[in-house]
C-alpha cells in the first residue's frame, strides 16, 4: 500500500488524501498481512470443480484448514515449563522483533533450519506478544463469503441460482 501511495502522490497533481484517509489504516505501525488461497490442477474441491458448481462458493470454507496461531497476552509463566523451553521461547521472542516480525522471522528460520519456521512459531506462540487486531478462521471464512456473494451478484443485486 505504500508503494501505491507513493506512485498516486507521483503521479497526481494537486491535493491527494492521506495515507490514513485512503486506505483505512495508519502508514506506519501497523501490520497488515494478506491471505490467499490458490487452487489448480487436480487440487480443485468436488464441490466447486465446475463453471456450475460456482455458485456454490458462498457455502465453501478455503481456509478451513488454516490455522491461526494468537499470541499471548502477556509473557507465559516460567515455572509452568521447562527452564531449557522457557529461554528458547525468550530467544525467540527476541528473534522475531530484531527480524521485522513474525513473517520475516519464519522465512529465516526455514533457512536456518530445514524448514521448522513454523515448528518454532507454534512451539513458542505464547511469548509472541498479543495484537491489537487479531483475526479469527471464522472472521476471515465471512470476509471471504461477503466478496464472493458481491462477485456472483448480477447486476440488479441478489445471488441467482
Amino acid at each position: 500500500m505504500r508503494h501505491q501511495y507513493g506512485l498516486l502522490k507521483r503521479r497526481t497533481k494537486g491535493p491527494v488524501q492521506s495515507f490514513d484517509e485512503l486506505y483505512g489504516y495508519p502508514e506506519r505501525g501497523l501490520v497488515v498481512t494478506r491471505v490467499e488461497r490458490q487452487i489448480g490442477g487436480s487440487r480443485v474441491p468436488g464441490e466447486i470443480a465446475t463453471v456450475g458448481e460456482l455458485a456454490n462458493l458462498p457455502g465453501f470454507d478455503p481456509f478451513k484448514s488454516l490455522e491461526i496461531l494468537l499470541p499471548s497476552a502477556g509473557e507465559p509463566d516460567p515455572e509452568s515449563m521447562d527452564f531449557s523451553a522457557y529461554l528458547q521461547g525468550l530467544g525467540f521472542q527476541d528473534f522475531v522483533a530484531k527480524h521485522g516480525g513474525v513473517q520475516n522471522a519464519v522465512r529465516l528460520a526455514n533457512k536456518l533450519s530445514n524448514g521448522n519456521g513454523a515448528r518454532f512459531v507454534k512451539k513458542f506462540s505464547s511469548f509472541l506478544t498479543s495484537t491489537a487486531f487479531p483475526i479469527t478462521q471464522e472472521q476471515l471464512c465471512n470476509s471471504y463469503r461477503e466478496s464472493v456473494l458481491k462477485q456472483l451478484a448480477p447486476a440488479g443485486g441478489g445471488v441467482e441460482r
